[in-house]
């Protein structure tokens, strides 16, 4: 069953324990979908908004997926676009993450919603690359905060009360979460297709 990794097929079984698919160099999967890591999203008739900028030299996702590694730059994009944020917590060391990501966000129809309906931030808990100076800080237990990790780690702590990953929240253009559901790791891709569904209508509910 592993035969068709030699050809850059996923290896699902296996999706927790071998590096994430956005590391290898050829990889079948993602020549299903067109949208490439990091281009100019199409606003309708506002300009385009700017592709990430941020850490896209080393931080990556997979199937295409055009993802934001700051909060601040995504939000941005967000208000312009008008749509709600996805927050994706994950990490370079989290089995689980990869998991998810090759067990369910894999799947055609959550794929589509990620890319039509949400604004992609997945902050990296583990991330080492230092902030600039100016942008460390003391947390409120007193630590300070020096790398993208300790700061994404930080504001999930602070905002959701949780230090887990995968973690899923969802925004809306003033940062209040449209559920109040915790959503991590589940297969059941039906669910986390419910889950999308939901928090788009809370969010189109909005004035």
């Amino acid at each position: 069953y592993m035969v068709p990794g030699l050809w850059g097929a996923p290896l699902k079984p296996l999706s927790g324990f071998i590096p994430p698919a956005t590391t290898q160099d050829f990889n079948l999967e993602n020549l299903k979908y067109s949208i490439g890591n990091n281009q100019p999203i199409s606003a309708g008739k506002n300009s385009a908004v700017q592709p990430p900028k941020k850490y896209i030299d080393k931080l990556h996702v997979p199937f295409g997926l055009t993802a934001y590694f700051d909060l601040e730059e995504g939000m941005a994009a967000a208000k312009i676009l008008h749509k709600p944020l996805m927050l994706d917590f994950t990490g370079h060391s989290c089995a689980n993450c990869r998991k998810m990501e090759e067990e369910v966000w894999s799947n055609p129809d959550v794929l589509k919603r990620i890319k039509e309906n949400f604004v992609l931030v997945s902050l990296y808990v583990d991330e080492k690359e230092e902030l600039p100076e100016v942008e460390q800080y003391i947390d409120k237990n007193g630590s300070k905060i020096v790398t993208v990790g300790d700061k994404n780690l930080d504001y999930e702590s602070k905002k959701f009360d949780l230090n887990a990953q995968p973690l899923y929240m969802f925004l809306d253009l003033k940062g209040n979460a449209l559920s109040d559901k915790r959503y991590g790791y589940n297969a059941d891709i039906q669910k986390f297709i419910n889950h999308l569904d939901a928090v788009k209508a809370a969010f189109d509910k909005q004035p």
